[in-house]
């Protein structure tokens, strides 16, 4: 009987278990396509160098991302652009939606 009991409780926390490590894959594979999406837009930025409003609206909606610019509006040829972009991601145990957000920098003029 107690070995059926303890079978049950351990089944309990072996769900649990497995539901938390799907939670943790989902982020990985998340940040992993924000990693991928932001070689593309670092490609974007560096070979048009173009930071204006319209620039970074067709980026949020091409890629589906928040997108911030840090650094400055006007950058030439050479300067650094440095930007972050986030999503969120709605995990199965672990509580509320997370914001995953990396930051990234390119140089106007360099690309390939």
């Amino acid at each position: 009987m107690s070995y059926k009991l303890s079978l049950m409780l351990s089944m309990v926390f072996v769900v649990l278990f497995s539901l938390f490590a799907v939670d943790l894959i989902g982020i990985q594979n998340t940040y992993s396509l924000l990693d991928s999406k932001s070689i593309n837009i670092s490609y974007f930025l560096a070979r048009n160098g173009d930071t204006s409003n319209e620039a970074l609206l067709y980026l949020s909606r091409t890629y589906h991302v928040k997108f911030k610019l840090i650094s400055g509006n006007n950058p030439a040829f050479g300067d650094d652009i440095i930007y972050t972009i986030s999503t969120t991601y709605k995990p199965i145990v672990m509580g509320t939606s997370l914001n995953i957000t990396i930051q990234r920098m390119t140089v106007v003029g360099y690309f390939n």
